[in-house]
């Protein structure tokens, strides 16, 4: 069964769109806790661009001794009838026409002075597990 662009944005909105937060305790015992917030957003992406909807996980780091570190990464979502063999033309689309960087932070301890920011793009390999899941099981 074929799955419109609308259809599957709806589909994974309704599903994945959403937000938490969690206490994470340190190892060392003298150590304080901290949280992690993360969100995650669907993106219809469908009109005239590859992949059909893009999951935007979104991570904050919050540490007492440290500057809050932000993550954001794309998780590409493509309705393709034909399977696994052609979503890859459009996962190669994807990642050739940079719309959507994974945003990740690097912490830099030292130097004089006050704290500073960069803000660097880079080009960094990534590995995609590709996955394929038939329609009816997000749609029973």
């Amino acid at each position: 069964m074929k799955i419109d662009d609308s259809q599957l944005y709806a589909l994974f909105a309704g599903l994945l769109d959403g937000e938490g937060r969690v206490e994470v305790r340190p190892k060392n015992p003298q150590a304080d806790a901290y949280s992690v917030q993360i969100g995650l957003e669907v993106h219809d992406n469908h009109r005239g661009d590859s992949p059909d909807a893009v999951l935007h996980v979104a991570v904050t780091i919050d540490h007492p001794l440290l500057p809050k570190l932000k993550l954001r990464i794309p998780i590409p979502l493509e309705g393709e009838k034909a399977g696994i063999g052609a979503a890859l033309e459009d996962l190669t689309k994807f990642s050739e026409r940079g719309h959507f960087p994974q945003h990740l932070p690097m912490l830099v301890v030292g130097g004089a002075g006050n704290p500073a920011r960069q803000s660097q793009q880079v080009m960094i390999p990534a590995k995609f597990e590709i996955i394929q899941i038939p329609y009816r099981m997000l749609s029973d």
